[in-house]
């Protein structure tokens, strides 16, 4: 794509502003580099894009040699690649052509643009894979935040408050227990009305844990295996016999909820918490 196309392209525009943004706070904290903290550094690593392989007193002391345009003994030090020399070189300068060269150089870099369209395939399945999101998530200012937030309107209530949320407690989910209809039949769909209602609740539950019984793959119709192995993909979800006592055990270890309409009579449920599929809640 020439340059003059992907200045005009929406997803740069909108990752112009954020470049700016980053920009102004990186030099910011370059004007107070010789009070770092490693705190600091990797908020300025972040701003730029860029990973120093030196230590900090010694990206500090190529930073002074750069700002006081001896920018070959700065790069000599930093062993720096020509993208970061490029980006470096933009934070030296103080013109518009500056910022939009440091937009045009971090573009494909950009959190929001390459991760955006992974999350667009995001199952509730797939949330083992949340963590890592929540950590990415917390590396943005607010503003990256707030701009994540309202672009990931497409993804389930369950999986959007698990990336923004603070979690109340882990919950357990009894599988093979909430997947039968009130007729009798099993539908491995009615896990996605659970995840409803998980995200409904004004108390927010996760990670999760589903714990179905080992027979569930004979039980499942031939129509929904392929859903079924969808969920057992994940690490999340596993099978177990007697699952009663599988999902006690987890219950009590990760300190969770119990997602389940049954009593667990068999057991010693003494200080665990329940929660009946339909809001109904035992303590």
């Amino acid at each position: 794509m020439k340059k003059n196309e992907i200045l005009h392209n929406p997803e740069f525009v909108r990752h112009f502003h954020r470049a700016c943004a980053n920009m102004r706070l990186a030099k910011a904290l370059l004007k107070r580099r010789w009070e770092w903290t490693e705190e600091d550094r990797k908020r300025f690593e972040g701003y730029l894009s860029c990973k120093f392989l030196v230590t900090t007193d010694d990206l500090i002391l190529a930073l002074e040699l750069l700002l006081n345009g001896e920018a070959e003994d700065s790069f000599e030090i930093l062993k720096v690649r020509e993208r970061e020399r490029r980006i470096l070189e933009t934070l030296a300068t103080e013109n518009e052509e500056a910022e939009i060269d440091f937009a045009l150089l971090t573009f494909e870099d950009d959190n929001l643009t390459n991760e955006v369209l992974e999350l667009l395939q995001f199952d509730l399945w797939d949330s083992h894979k949340i963590p890592e999101y929540r950590e990415l998530i917390g590396s943005f200012n607010r503003a990256e935040q707030s701009e994540l937030f309202s672009r990931t309107a497409y993804l389930h209530t369950y999986v959007r408050r698990a990336l923004f949320d603070i979690p109340a407690h882990p919950v357990i989910i009894d599988g093979s227990n909430v997947i039968y209809e009130a007729t009798g039949f099993v539908n491995i769909n009615r896990l996605d009305r659970v995840f409803d209602f998980l995200a409904s609740l004004k108390q927010f539950f996760f990670p999760y844990r589903i714990v179905f019984d080992a027979n569930i793959r004979y039980i499942v119709s031939s129509q929904q295996r392929k859903t079924l192995e969808s969920w057992l993909s994940s690490p999340w979800v596993e099978e177990h016999s007697p699952a009663d006592e599988r999902i006690i055990e987890l219950a009590k270890r990760m300190k969770a909820v119990i997602l389940s309409n049954d009593s667990f009579s068999e057991y010693d449920t003494s200080g665990l918490k329940f929660l009946k599929f339909g809001g109904r809640k035992r303590c």
